[in-house]
């Protein structure tokens, strides 16, 4: 009784001090990822965490992962109280900081090469909130992948970054985070709720092959179609008044749109490949 009396004060303690959301879920969490510099088969891979270790009497979650560019186990650790994240180098035999959510606006945070042999310092770009979570941009720097135009690196409170977990690099970031679940739960999806990306295919669905992203936006809102299948295709967007804001009758297979100049609120898209409607849906502009 005395055992399940302090374990229970223990628990309240945590939730009480802890001031930032965790990465992970109670029992398991699963991060779907476009990896590092696959451009010809643009394919996703899985990085699912279930189990902890300890290394140098600190407790880490670990991945067995079979990603081709970092062939050996993940361990990460955080502290929610401080917000910090961390990912040990079995060949360094350190750990390195990934993320930090105390950051506020015009701070410095090391961003890491590749090998951990070097470090770069970017500066926090801006500071905000979304659905409660803290969001971290950084100036001048982007993920840069194969089927996306560049995306701002972000740091997001309950996620980690928008390039997953393992993104550092020597040079561009080329790794995105396509989503993020928690006990089977998925709490975090870059592509319309689509947690896995093949490069090549046709439609199997009539939006299959088109991607909106940010979504909510802050300046530029994307519309990726890679759907195998030659049309012409073409987008419009009205404001919750039903007023026409944007008409593109000859989009590509990558288009970006400035909305940074857009009042926040609700926005409505149609896509349309002919005279057909593949997708359609709303846009929260922050």
């Amino acid at each position: 009784m005395r055992t399940l009396l302090i374990t229970m004060l223990l628990l309240i303690s945590i939730a009480m001090y802890s001031q930032y959301e965790s990465i992970f879920g109670d029992s398991v969490t699963t991060f779907n990822i476009i990896p590092h510099g696959i451009c010809d088969a643009v394919t996703t891979e899985e990085i699912v965490f279930r189990n902890d270790t300890v290394i140098n009497s600190k407790t880490y979650k670990y991945s067995e992962t079979g990603l081709f560019f970092y062939n050996d186990t993940i361990f990460v650790s955080e502290d929610t109280v401080s917000g910090k994240i961390w990912l040990f180098n079995r060949d360094k035999a350190r750990e390195y900081i990934i993320a930090d959510f105390s950051l506020n606006k015009g701070e410095a945070f090391l961003l890491y090469s590749y090998n951990f042999n070097d470090s770069t310092s970017i500066k926090v770009d801006s500071v905000y909130n979304i659905d409660g979570r803290k969001h971290i941009r950084f100036e001048n720097k982007y993920i840069e992948t194969c089927v996306v135009s560049p995306v701002g690196l972000e740091l997001i409170e309950g996620i980690g970054s928008n390039a997953g977990i393992l993104y550092n690099s020597d040079h561009t970031i080329s790794s995105l985070l396509l989503c993020l679940q928690k006990d089977d739960e998925k709490v975090y999806s870059f592509f319309d709720d689509k947690c896995f990306y093949e490069s090549v295919g046709i439609l199997d669905s009539k939006d299959a092959g088109v991607f909106v992203y940010p979504n909510p936006v802050i300046d530029f809102f994307n519309i990726i179609i890679d759907s195998g299948i030659e049309h012409e295709y073409c987008v419009t967007i009205y404001n919750s008044n039903g007023r026409l804001l944007i008409e593109d009758n000859n989009i590509g297979s990558t288009n970006n749109y400035d909305m940074l100049s857009f009042d926040s609120g609700i926005y409505y898209y149609t896509i349309k490949a002919g005279a057909k409607i593949i997708k359609s849906g709303k846009i929260i502009k922050e």
